[in-house]
């Protein structure tokens, strides 16, 4: 077994900044023919003749090759096509003891739709007669910042049962960035399964971590057709003595807001979700 031929083609290289400012990828493609039809990637790999992973480009010191892939042509099972794609992003390299690499923290945002009974003002959203409107509010994109944390630990922590869609119960501090209490939630914990390098056995353990600096608490305005008359619930009544059929605001308390105007809605906060001390994670950060 071997390889007869590498050659550089043009087709299908390229190059690509959009990642960030900082960061240039490249792609070179190799056409590869062996002398044996049984020869696979394993082979030609071994020939030595492709770029080494790590090495450099060649009009790019910077960039260093951090992916091969093959594929064998469909026309002759000794053609074969590689593709050596190089970064500029810089990234820990790994340790003999897998358990002592650092923790990978990247961060990036989720956005998502919600209705919001506010607006940036804080006046409820209502019609010019105080009422709500019968969607509940207006449907706004909204995002909030995530952080995703790739850390190899040794075994199954006895604390990944305890954090789901929990909310930090104090302050806590990830990447150097300070989270106040109350503003993190635990939004998904992986674990993989037994890897194994220099005979040393781990799992990479995989978290994210939503940040809202406006917290998890729910604002809800506080509207309805019934109020409190002592002990009892009873309905609203219109002013003919019917019973009003659309939610009215209320005034926190349980009593209808006579002539409402948009700035008297009242809000009631709810506490969703369960606490739980996020700083017994920092070790994992680092």
């Amino acid at each position: 077994m071997a390889v007869s031929s590498v050659k550089e083609i043009w087709r299908g290289r390229d190059g690509d900044d959009s990642s960030s400012p900082s960061v240039r990828i490249h792609s070179r493609v190799f056409r590869v023919v062996t002398d044996d039809p049984y020869d696979d990637a394993e082979d030609i790999y071994a020939s030595g003749l492709l770029p080494a992973i790590g090495a450099a480009h060649p009009n790019n010191a910077s960039a260093t090759c951090r992916r091969r892939r093959g594929r064998n042509e469909s026309f002759s099972p000794k053609v074969w096509i590689f593709v050596c794609s190089y970064s500029t992003e810089q990234r820990f390299e790994p340790t003999d003891n897998p358990l002592n690499d650092p923790a990978d923290i990247q961060w990036e945002t989720q956005q998502f739709q919600k209705i919001i009974t506010e607006d940036r003002n804080g006046d409820a959203i209502v019609s010019s007669a105080g009422q709500p409107f019968r969607e509940g509010g207006l449907l706004v994109d909204d995002s909030r910042v995530i952080a995703v944390v790739r850390k190899n630990i040794a075994s199954v922590p006895s604390w990944i049962g305890g954090f789901r869609d929990r909310v930090n119960s104090s302050g806590f501090t990830i990447d150097g960035y300070f989270v106040e209490a109350e503003k993190a939630k635990m939004q998904a914990i992986r674990l993989s399964g037994q890897r194994e390098r220099s005979d040393i056995e781990f799992r990479t353990l995989t978290l994210r971590i939503a940040v809202d600096d406006n917290g998890w608490n729910e604002r809800v305005l506080d509207q309805g057709t019934i109020k409190k008359n002592g002990s009892e619930r009873v309905a609203i009544l219109n002013d003919d003595g019917t019973n009003v059929t659309e939610p009215v605001l209320l005034d926190g308390s349980g009593q209808p807001i006579p002539d409402p105007e948009k700035s008297d809605g009242v809000y009631l906060e709810f506490e969703k979700y369960q606490l739980e001390n996020f700083a017994i994670l920092e070790p994992y950060f680092t």
